[in-house]
């Protein structure tokens, strides 16, 4: 029985599916984590989970803990985890979470998230009617549990890409304000729909993303969910990290544009004071390319 103690941030957990999802073909797993519905999948094919303690999840969702008795001896539980080190050495971070547990990531990881149907159709209730295709925008925000102000991309540049293909969609913005103290980092972009106080549930909103067209995010856990449940990506990079090493392991499962800094950083360091400037023309041609 192999057992695992989750990670904490929701990107993380998702990508962690892929960790799950190898270790379960050699036989049972345990998980101890924040998240149950993320892996309703996984649990149907034999995961076990508990909950995991000692921080409060980002993201709600809809379906209860039914916790799964865990051996009491804490040290028979593997982290899975990361830090800047292990990115280097490993080339990702999904790749220095399989190196954390003592396995290699394969070619292909896998942690798609497949959307069960009444997923889309909460997402279609709480949007509603909308007469133009559907792209899920995702603010930059900071908030108090993972201070990242150098990953974030510049405002003014994020809100120019934004706003060059903001008019062909139906935008539906999704972000948590006021936990933790998150907020929106420069001018606030006008949107058809607003979920920035947290009202979407997990489930809602992985029926949200694979709903929509195409997704306009910053790094977090968004171009994640994103790519895990197969919807068109553009991620707008800041310093701190960079595509190669954060989210190229999933441009197999949805097209993906990386708009990085004309040089592209990838410190890994949350103080890093790497220049976020982009050369607009050439990013907006390829952006306009990527959604033709």
């Amino acid at each position: 029985m192999l057992i695992y103690r989750g990670m904490y941030g929701a990107g993380d957990c998702i990508h962690q599916r892929a960790v799950i999802r190898e270790a379960m073909k050699e036989g049972p797993v345990m998980l101890e984590t924040f998240y149950r519905a993320m892996y309703h999948d996984l649990i149907a094919d034999g995961l076990k989970v508990r909950k995991l303690f000692g921080a409060r999840p980002r993201i709600r969702e809809r379906i209860k803990f039914m916790d799964h008795r865990f051996p009491t001896n804490k040290r028979s539980r593997t982290k899975i985890t990361y830090d800047a080190d292990r990115i280097h050495a490993c080339g990702s971070i999904l790749a220095a979470q399989f190196n954390s547990v003592g396995r290699e990531m394969p070619e292909r990881p896998d942690f798609s998230l497949p959307v069960p149907d009444r997923w889309r159709q909460y997402a279609r209730e709480a949007v509603g009617s909308i007469s133009k295709p559907m792209l899920v925008y995702r603010p930059i925000v900071l908030n108090n549990v993972w201070k990242s102000e150098a990953r974030a991309p510049d405002p003014a540049l994020y809100a120019t890409l934004f706003r060059t293909i903001r008019d062909r969609y139906h935008v539906v913005s999704v972000a948590n304000i006021g936990d933790n103290d998150e907020h929106i980092v420069g001018e606030t972009q006008d949107a058809d729909t607003n979920f920035n106080r947290g009202e979407l549930d997990f489930e809602t909103m992985s029926g949200l993303f694979a709903n929509a067209e195409l997704s306009f995010t910053c790094p977090g856990f968004a171009p994640i969910l994103s790519q895990a449940v197969g919807t068109r990506t553009v991620i707008v990079y800041g310093a701190n990290e960079c595509h190669r090493t954060t989210n190229s392991v999933g441009d197999h499962f949805a097209s993906t544009l990386a708009i990085e800094p004309d040089v592209p950083c990838d410190h890994h360091m949350k103080n890093c004071a790497c220049s976020k400037y982009i050369s607009l023309p050439p990013a907006i041609a390829r952006l306009e390319e990527f959604i033709a």
